[in-house]
């Protein structure tokens, strides 16, 4: 079997939409932190609980995300056969937005050479490597990425609350370039986003989601000191993947948004009373909170970090992760 990797062109526009085909669910992948060093193991499911699964096919709008994406292919003769999309981003990596490989084309070294395309990508930008997200249930996958030079480098277990998946959780994998080939691109970008640390951060430095109509509204009590609000206005501007939190205040209110999607998730109008009214979004498709005192909990945790100077993003990330794997009963003790 020869299999050819290419880019597509908008001529073969319609190769970004080849059909996803099943997978085997035979286990689950747990990840564990531990001094800040990442393990896992694997947890094979009952008999009686194993079976396949397929993802809802996409229809992918290639004229939209060619803007920030580079589309792929797996080329067996004129047919594809498999499929990477990379999406630029501000931050170090490249992010594999996704990757299929029709099933007759698996166990072939397809997925690898689609890696092996997106590892020259990110030296051609300049990037630290590549990253990818990936379902802790979908051993064959989290296998799949370990293989390849993959190491985790983060977990959410609450991105599905409150939907019919909520019982999984998302396990992100990162494959850096050796450090001699990134490229100055990284370092020019590095360079800008310092450049806006300089200066309080404004509403168009990142690129935003609105409040959605499906809201919910609460009281915050908390003093603020002069020196804590300083720190607040002066805001956030990501810098790292690790770095997961845009803010910036715009007179006395502040919008804080997830870097990663630009979803706003807290909007907070500070009161002189020290009773600041907090708008939180409650659509479960961007955020999966739904309950006021866990909202009250996690925005005083994200005010006690976002108030220090200098704000330690890596260390909220850290705890957060370390917190997030605790409640499920993931972390090592």
């Amino acid at each position: 079997m020869t299999v050819a990797i290419r880019e597509i062109n908008e001529e073969r526009r319609e190769d970004i939409n080849i059909p996803n085909e099943p997978f085997p669910l035979r286990g689950r992948m747990i990840p564990a932190l531990t001094d800040g060093v990442w393990s896992h193991t694997f947890v094979s499911l009952p008999r009686e609980e194993r079976g396949e699964m397929t993802f809802p096919d996409e229809n992918y709008d290639f004229s939209e995300m060619s803007k920030d994406c580079v589309f792929v292919g797996a080329y067996d003769g004129d047919v594809c056969v498999g499929l990477a999309i990379y999406q630029k981003q501000l931050f170090g990596y490249l992010y594999l937005y996704d990757l299929k490989v029709c099933r007759r084309y698996r166990r072939a070294g397809v997925g690898s050479l689609l890696i092996e395309y997106g590892e020259r990508l990110a030296k051609k930008y300049g990037l630290r490597g590549i990253y990818a997200v990936c379902q802790d249930n979908n051993q064959g996958a989290c296998r799949f990425y370990l293989k390849n030079g993959f190491e985790i480098g983060g977990f959410n277990n609450r991105v599905y609350a409150g939907t019919k998946q909520e019982s999984k959780g998302d396990i992100y994998f990162y494959r850096d370039l050796p450090e001699h080939e990134r490229g100055a691109n990284g370092v020019r970008k590095e360079k800008l986003m310092t450049e806006n640390t300089k200066r309080p951060a404004r509403r168009e430095d990142w690129k935003t989601k609105p409040m959605p109509e499906k809201h919910e509204t609460f009281v915050l009590t908390r003093k603020l000191s002069e020196k804590e609000m300083n720190a607040l206005r002066f805001g956030n501007v990501p810098r790292e993947m690790e770095d997961k939190w845009f803010w910036y205040m715009e007179g006395d209110t502040l919008f804080a948004h997830r870097s990663w999607t630009g979803t706003l998730i807290f909007r907070v109008d500070f009161r002189e009373d020290g009773n600041h009214v907090v708008t939180v979004n409650r659509d479960p498709e961007q955020y999966g909170g739904d309950s006021v005192e866990e909202d009250l909990e996690s925005l005083n945790s994200l005010l006690d970090w976002w108030t220090e100077s200098p704000y330690d993003h890596y260390g909220e990330w850290i705890s957060e992760t370390a917190d997030a794997l605790k409640k499920t009963g993931k972390r090592k003790k």
